[in-house]
């Protein structure tokens, strides 16, 4: 029995798209496969903090949460390099954390965006 319940949809407020990369043009340009349209996401922007040898070096990114069973399509996969785009604005997706729940299944995914 699955103690820990589905991250519920009216928590999941946020759509967009997910671009894979497929390659670069003669210019020099990332081209992208067709876009993934993702719904019942969360995105919350964050305030991290690298360091460095050169210093503190602050970085504005985001977080998008993924639930696996209400955010859709199922089972997308996030890879780092992925570009996301949420309001036009587009993150890098930097790394991916799967969290699970007590049954050993992924509750959830945690994106990195930069």
């Amino acid at each position: 029995m699955e103690l820990m319940r589905p991250i519920p949809r009216i928590a999941l407020v946020n759509d967009g798209d997910l671009l894979k990369p497929k390659g670069v043009d003669g210019w020099g340009k990332t081209t992208f496969a067709e876009p993934v349209r993702l719904k019942y996401i969360r995105v919350e922007a964050v305030n991290s903090r690298h360091f460095n040898l050169s210093g503190d070096l602050p970085e504005i990114s985001a977080v998008l949460y993924y639930d696996c069973v209400n955010s859709l399509p199922e089972n997308t996969v996030f890879d780092t390099g992925d570009t996301v785009r949420i309001n036009s604005r587009e993150y890098k997706v930097k790394t991916v954390k799967e969290f699970y729940g007590t049954s050993g299944k992924i509750h959830h995914l945690e994106v990195e965006l930069v």
